[in-house]
């Protein structure tokens, strides 16, 4: 949660479950005007692989249905919000990574930046 506030995040919520359905929120903060839903993946090492590979397509679809719970009763546009992943690797040296919009906010195109999909460099990396 430090991290997030060092990036200048509002966090709002925490552990957010919607009423109905599946999935949980890790996080939920605004960055400037944009309310940002996090996922948090934490490893011991990156011998088992990266963090960010565990937020795959259904999971991506969970946080994006919970996410719409959250965003009607707080009467957030849905053009204001987007998903963000930090991941941490905590071996000796740990590595902590916030990858910002890190997919699509619509449930069909769940993959659009995913670790699976070409993305710019400067975005969610590929696994």
């Amino acid at each position: 949660m430090r991290f997030l506030r060092r990036h200048k995040y509002n966090i709002v919520a925490r552990n957010y479950r919607p009423r109905v359905g599946n999935g949980e929120i890790d996080m939920i903060g605004w960055d400037g005007g944009v309310l940002a839903f996090i996922e948090v993946k934490t490893r011991s090492s990156d011998a088992t692989g990266v963090p960010e590979r565990a937020v795959d397509a259904e999971k991506q679809r969970n946080l994006i249905r919970a996410a719409q719970a959250y965003s009607r009763s707080a009467k957030v546009a849905w053009d204001q919000v987007r998903f963000d992943v930090v991941t941490v690797i905590a071996d000796r040296a740990p590595r902590i990574e916030l990858y910002r919009d890190a997919f699509s906010t619509t449930v069909a195109g769940a993959s659009r930046n995913s670790p699976y999909a070409p993305a710019p460099s400067n975005s969610y990396p590929q696994a």
